[in-house]
């Protein structure tokens, strides 16, 4: 046959129909589309399949052990040929090169070729449809890959096949507990106690690990009870280590990480989170790389780690962006601009969250809230107070419509921005909106920030017992839980109130510890802050000359800052009163030198 065929192509070539390349493989090209259509359209459906077979043996044949280079054309040609049985084989196996390779398109053609030839042939389905799911979900098409898992929980009651219902609901539940178009803990949770029940039935020790994993997410990701989850997500790793179940071992510990952040235990989220690290590395799975660097860097950030939060930030968008992945890229850069922020880049920060929410707006949808409320905080605090209104109001519509139970986010930077506004009413209707006590913070990643508002908002009302009953107990929250990043500016708040009742080595002591805190961190924006109410303090003190000192340090930090930040917002942020409380020399009168 091998000899037939090179007389053919010889004759063909000497005819100048085809030309041979200069490939060290055996390659042909057709010197004109219409002579390649009219061989095409000259042979029988039947003979087509025919030599489609021929050539796909032949290459099996010659390569016997199939390099992955060859696994997209042996599929093309036993697809052509009608043979279910092979085109399910090298569909799947392309499919699982190219997903390495995050060649995302011809990823989902391969699989969703190999899902086709298996239905056809009655094979085995589990593994196509999962796999179809799972580059559906990398692409950002959630509503599609929840359409895929739906179908094949159907077609899994057709077949009478519980292990592929089991894995349809588990898939479901996961994709519908991460903040995405398809979001619905009511769903998810529906979904998980069915896939448990089952799993149990079956006695699938690996599936109930990973439901567990699914009810630790609907407790956590966007709900309110990290320590119900934590407990899910514990029953879930220990599964995990006794069976040896090493990819979901990384995927429990990659989510339990974080939430260690929040309970007073940060060096064992840690050690989660980079025994999680080491997995994904070995597996070579770089979406759930990227996915383990931004858990990451949101626990850098809790820890006022801000240089490390960007050096971890830095690495995901390398990683996220190498293979496309919209997700993980927005996820990178949904809370990282305040470490940016934190070190006195404005412009940088203001970058980051501008691209996080371009990035999210088309895939990871809390951007629109989370990060929208932090850069609308950011206007006002450079001055553009109904800049910023405008679009903290955009990210609690964005809340309402599609997260309701982490609105609180927008809720305090709206607070926040109406106390700057001096319209301390409306500040007030929005904390009014959604009480918040102390003794209900489960999740405290939804709830500091409210707290953090309403011992702000009890200063500019002048009710300074409130303000530091509320100030004080979150301070004693934050030493206990080990969350070094809300600090500084909760210590300025009790500082100062302090000070309006005349406690004045009460504020200085509190006032200290903040600017030993933010020199360690390295925290420029909240530093210049601590400057200012020291300022003030010794001020008030009758301290002139100490209240004079500080000048210079504030005007050098604010200066650092004002040289990264972009132009239209310099002179707005040099006019607000705290900045120019924080330069300015000091009065005649604060002298004590008389009129």
């Amino acid at each position: 046959m091998k000899h037939s065929l090179e007389t053919c192509l010889e004759r063909l070539e000497r005819t100048d129909l085809v030309r041979r390349l200069n490939d060290p493989e055996l390659s042909y090209l057709i010197r004109h589309t219409l002579v390649q259509e009219t061989a095409t359209a000259s042979l029988l459906n039947q003979e087509r399949r025919r030599l489609h077979r021929l050539v796909g043996e032949s290459l099996e044949s010659l390569y016997p052990d199939q390099p992955e280079e060859y696994l997209a054309r042996l599929a093309q040609h036993f697809v052509a040929a009608g043979d279910d049985t092979k085109s399910y084989t090298y569909c799947y196996r392309a499919g699982e090169a190219e997903l390495r390779l995050s060649a995302l398109d011809e990823a989902l053609e391969h699989f969703t070729l190999a899902l086709d030839a298996a239905q056809r042939a009655q094979l085995p389905t589990l593994d196509a449809f999962l796999k179809r799911g799972r580059v559906l979900e990398l692409r950002g098409q959630f509503d599609d890959a929840l359409k895929n898992y739906r179908t094949m929980y159907a077609y899994g009651e057709q077949q009478n096949d519980g292990a592929l219902q089991l894995a349809a609901l588990m898939a479901q539940a996961t994709i519908q507990a991460i903040p995405s178009s398809v979001f619905n803990i009511a769903q998810s949770s529906e979904a998980s106690e069915k896939a448990l029940t089952l799993a149990r039935e079956l006695d699938d020790a690996a599936a109930e690990a990973k439901i567990l994993w699914n009810l630790m997410l609907v407790e956590t990701r966007v709900g309110t009870n990290y320590i119900g989850g934590i407990a899910h997500g514990e029953k879930s790793l220990a599964i995990a280590r006794e069976r040896n179940l090493r990819e979901q071992l990384a995927y429990t510990l990659n989510d339990l990480a974080g939430m260690y952040a929040f309970v007073g235990e940060p060096e064992r989220g840690k050690q989660y989170n980079l025994e999680a690290r080491a997995l994904w590395r070995e597996f070579g799975n770089q979406p759930m790389l990227g996915d383990n660097l931004n858990y990451a860097v949101m626990m850098h950030l809790l820890a006022g780690e801000y240089s490390d939060a960007i050096q971890t930030m830095n690495e995901s968008l390398t990683i996220t962006r190498a293979i496309g992945n919209a997700w993980g890229e927005a996820f990178a850069q949904m809370w990282s601009g305040t470490a940016w922020l934190e070190q006195g880049d404005i412009t940088k920060a203001i970058q980051i969250m501008k691209e996080g929410i371009r990035l999210g707006s088309q895939s990871l949808k809390a951007t629109l809230i989370f990060t929208r409320a932090d850069l609308a905080r950011l206007y006002g605090d450079l001055g553009r107070v109904l800049q910023g209104i405008s679009l903290a109001e955009q990210a609690l519509a964005s809340a309402d419509e599609l997260y309701p139970n982490i609105r609180g986010w927008s809720l305090a930077a709206l607070s926040h921005l109406y106390v700057l506004k001096g319209d301390l009413a409306v500040a007030r209707t929005y904390l009014d909106s959604q009480p918040t006590r102390m003794e209900d913070l489960n999740n405290p990643r939804f709830g500091i920030d409210l707290i953090v508002a309403q011992a702000e908002l009890a200063l500019a009302e002048k009710d300074w017992t409130r303000a530091l009953d509320i100030g004080g107990a979150l301070l004693e929250y934050l030493r206990k839980i080990k969350i070094r990043q809300y600090l500084p500016m909760i210590m300025i708040h009790v500082s100062r109130a302090w000070m309006a009742q005349g406690q004045l080595d009460q504020a200085a002591t509190v006032l200290q510890e903040a600017r030993t805190l933010t020199e360690d961190m390295n925290a420029r924006w909240s530093w210049w802050q601590v400057l200012a109410a020291q300022k003030e303090l010794e001020q008030q003190r009758g301290n002139f000359d100490a209240a004079r000192a500080l000048t210079p340090q504030a005007r050098a930090c604010i200066a650092y800052i004002i040289s990264r930040t972009p132009k239209e917002f310099r002179k707005s942020f040099l006019q607000t009163s705290q900045v120019q409380n924080a330069i300015l020399p000091l009065s005649y009168e604060e002298r004590g030198l008389g009129g």
